[in-house]
């Protein structure tokens, strides 16, 4: 037996403001034995919770050592209400006095979401 700790994130809007879109997203991940991606192969379903929605992460104490495989899924549900990344843009540039901490919140963006 050996112990496995499990850690999924995504980007938010914390340090992008307003640059993630009109989605809010949640994560959901389900490790299953290898080869049996039904009922009696998951070792777990876990759907995160609404106060923790950008990472979940799970500790399994007691794991036989074997081959596993794990079901990753993010659902997003849309928000009219907010603006597109091409707006906040828009806004933010012409609002702005400092320049170049626009230029770094677009370049973090960018590399954000080439290594995603």
């Amino acid at each position: 037996y050996s112990p496995l700790f499990f850690v999924f994130s995504y980007l938010d809007g914390r340090c992008l403001k307003g640059l993630y879109g009109r989605y809010s997203l949640r994560l959901h991940f389900e490790p299953y034995y290898d080869g049996r991606p039904n009922a009696e192969g998951y070792i777990v379903r876990y759907h995160g919770n609404y106060l923790m929605q950008q990472v979940v992460s799970m500790e399994l104490i007691d794991l036989l050592a074997s081959n596993y495989a794990i079901n990753l899924k993010v659902t997003g549900e849309q928000d009219s209400d907010a603006q597109s990344v091409e707006q906040v843009v828009k806004h933010e540039s012409a609002q702005s006095v400092e320049e170049e901490k626009l230029d770094q919140a677009g370049y973090g963006y960018e590399l954000a979401h080439i290594k995603a």
